[in-house]
């Protein structure tokens, strides 16, 4: 999973990032096209929890072309693919943490894009007790 980055040169010379898929921009300016993709890279898990999951929202899947992408890691795209499920399924973060019988907080780790606690198998058996499963492929670079 890929999310595409437009990086805009500011007439100072200076770069700003932009997320059209997520609808976010940072309005830090950068000094390097590195620089900002490198910010937005670590930006990206904090800006879904803000943007989509803080609102109960589903997180949107990579759709845009671009110039630049930014690469989401595996438990991140794990954890978008368990929230979006369970947005669908209208099923909050208690009601999973009592599916799992495990404590709201445990739960509330499994879609935190933000945070890196939470093993791909916890995350498998929370799709599996809300009905779903994984289903995983590759693509080339």
């Amino acid at each position: 999973m890929r999310y595409a980055v437009k990086l805009t040169k500011l007439s100072n010379g200076k770069y700003k990032a932009e997320s059209e898929d997520l609808g976010a921009s940072v309005t830090d300016e950068f000094s390097t096209e590195s620089e900002a993709l490198d910010f937005m890279c670590e930006a990206l898990p904090g800006m879904m929890y803000l943007l989509y999951r803080k609102h109960r929202k589903p997180i949107p899947m990579p759709k845009a072309a671009g110039d630049h992408y930014i690469y989401v890691p595996a438990r991140v795209q794990a954890k978008i693919l368990l929230w979006n499920k369970m947005i669908e399924k209208g099923i909050g973060v208690n009601e999973l943490a009592r599916k799992l019988g495990i404590p709201q907080a445990n739960a509330s780790r499994l879609t935190d894009m933000s945070q890196d606690k939470a093993s791909m198998e916890a995350i498998e058996n929370a799709l599996i007790a809300i009905g779903s499963q994984f289903d995983l492929s590759t693509v080339n670079n």
